[in-house]
């Protein structure tokens, strides 16, 4: 692994000022069921890691018949499967979460951190497979 500087946030705009200055550079650590792998597998080396864990403010979930589902990206996905609320109302969403992953990963596993995962297989992952076009419009690899 290599080394890299942790931060850990408590507030939002902490949060946005510690990842405006190293954008690309920079991982954010949330449930960390997939990036503490990435990490350890050197598939991503930042130099910086964010913990955004404690920022307060991205853990809400919402549920209302009129406005819909509204779930800030540290909610977990236990969290999401388990509110009887998405479960009236979004039945299909509470079983496709329940039938993901382990318990184990659902209890870490974050919305935000689902939204934002790199393809689990090693081919992807490695650049391979992936199709782009020239100025051409040519496919390539």
């Amino acid at each position: 692994m290599n080394p890299f500087t942790y931060s850990s946030p408590t507030d939002l705009r902490s949060a946005l000022d510690l990842l405006g200055e190293q954008w690309g550079k920079t991982e954010i650590l949330a449930g960390g069921t997939d990036l503490l792998a990435l990490l350890k597998d050197d598939v991503v080396t930042p130099s910086q890691l964010v913990n955004i864990k404690g920022v307060t403010h991205l853990h809400n979930l919402t549920v209302d018949a009129g406005k819909g589902l509204q779930a800030g990206c540290l909610v977990t996905l236990d969290e999401v499967a388990r509110d009887k609320r998405v479960a009236r109302l979004y039945p299909a969403l509470a079983m496709a979460i329940n039938d993901a992953a382990s318990p184990q990963i659902r209890n870490m596993a974050t919305v935000g951190g689902n939204l934002c995962q790199r393809p689990r297989c090693w081919y992807f992952r490695n650049g391979y497979g992936l199709l782009a076009s020239d100025a051409k419009g040519r496919r390539t690899l």
